[in-house]
């Protein structure tokens, strides 16, 4: 049986502002409490690197905030999240990590003993790294897996800044974190449970190291090339119009926000359950040349060439209506 059409590495590149004044540094209160439970897995064949498509995973696996509990950690949180009591913290909790050597290695004894202590997870936990492509800005991806558990995401990013107004995406998300502390709990919305500062030897920081659960389902970039390969062109227009619709409501939850890299590699679609996720939202609200809607529109233009025109502009048009049917 033939395979579907890989779709292209969908990059379109984002050109970041660095004005004066086009970002704001803030300082995050960072809270020492418990980390919270999370939630439990249920199996699927959708789940978030599964072998669904033959096609190379795009940038990052995406994380996703749901009920929590299963992993038996304390109650009390330090993020928000929901659980039985739905306590809202203030703050990303964001914590030292001290490496044996000046890289970050997992199968350290002392990395390990740390990252599953200070996570609240069971010593037997199996920590595996990613293999094949990354992404471009990501220094590692790891996974780790429980029996009967959420797979949590491990991925490690550069601890300096590119340019002095413009925040890392550790910093980032700690500024998301008090100024839009509802996105802990936003169903749409992938958000990290904890951050590590990764220490060297000599207490120099090398890395940041954000921790996120596994999401549900599939690339939107390889659902397309699943379902256009089906010829199911209609539920692909239904899908366009609903994550435009999505896209609405989050930019009318966090003041026109802008997500910063709005486009199928980044977007997570569950089937089974009709959820949409975002994902890779570090770079939330970093001033860029383009609008989230400017860059989906660009991203679904990169498809021309192995989807056909037709099909983009079907696509741009669903997208666009979905986006002004739920704009405030």
């Amino acid at each position: 049986m033939a395979t579907p059409p890989c779709p292209p590495t969908i990059v379109p590149t984002m050109s970041v502002s660095s004005g004066q004044g086009a970002i704001r540094t803030s300082q995050a209160t960072i809270t020492s409490a418990p980390v919270a439970s999370m939630p439990g897995r249920e199996a699927s064949q959708h789940e978030a690197g599964s072998p669904v498509s033959p096609c190379r995973q795009s940038s990052r696996p995406g994380p996703v905030m749901s009920s929590q509990s299963a992993l038996g950690l304390p109650r009390q949180v330090s993020i928000a999240t929901k659980t039985a009591t739905a306590v809202i913290a203030q703050a990303l909790e964001v914590v030292e990590l001290h490496m044996a050597f000046d890289r970050f290695n997992p199968a350290s004894p002392l990395v390990r003993q740390q990252l599953l202590g200070k996570l609240g997870l069971p010593t037997n936990a199996a920590i595996n790294e990613m293999q094949g492509f990354k992404g471009g800005l990501n220094e590692g991806i790891w996974f780790i897996s429980m029996s009967g558990a959420m797979d949590l995401v491990l991925k490690l990013v550069r601890c300096n800044r590119i340019a002095n107004n413009v925040l890392t995406e550790a910093e980032n998300f700690t500024k998301i974190a008090r100024q839009h502390s509802s996105m802990y709990t936003d169903p749409v919305v992938a958000f990290p449970l904890k951050i590590f500062s990764c220490l060297d030897r000599a207490g120099n920081k090398r890395n940041d190291l954000i921790v996120m659960p596994k999401v549900r389902g599939e690339r939107l970039a390889e659902w397309i090339a699943r379902k256009f390969y089906n010829k199911q062109v209609p539920l692909m227009m239904q899908v366009f119009e609903r994550v435009g619709g999505k896209l609405a409501e989050f930019h009318s939850r966090y003041g026109n926000a802008q997500h910063g890299d709005f486009q199928p590699s980044n977007i997570f679609y569950d089937e089974e359950r009709g959820d949409i996720r975002f994902i890779d939202i570090g770079g939330m609200d970093v001033p860029t040349t383009e609008t989230d809607v400017q860059h989906f529109v660009r991203s679904l233009e990169l498809l021309a060439e192995t989807y056909g025109k037709q099909l983009v502009h079907q696509g741009r048009r669903s997208f666009e209506q979905g986006y002004r049917s739920k704009s405030s």
